[in-house]
């Protein structure tokens, strides 16, 4: 979920992903993140508007130091982030 420029994989490893034409799972993406979004939108579901969108944006935060500032991970938590402020928002 961190992407291979936060975890090095084992070579063979690496190259099994590129073989099954996987390696773009090795990456860092905003499907990763729309995973970790949706996880912290669940546990916050009963919580009031407010508290759910910090929980989300914390969610951001924490993959965004987590996984480096990589611009395709900056896009992804920048898309994030509008995504759900039009869904909360409008």
């Amino acid at each position: 979920m961190l992407g291979s420029f936060q975890v090095q994989l084992p070579e063979d490893l690496h190259l099994a992903f590129r073989v099954a034409g996987l390696s773009h799972a090795l990456a860092a993406s905003g499907f990763h993140l729309l995973v970790l979004l949706v996880a912290a939108l669940e546990v916050g579901c009963s919580l009031g508007r407010s508290l759910r969108l910090a929980l989300a944006a914390l969610a951001l935060s924490i993959f965004l130091i987590c996984a480096g500032a990589q611009p395709l991970v900056v896009r992804a938590v920048l898309m994030g982030a509008t995504a759900l402020m039009n869904r909360d928002f409008g």
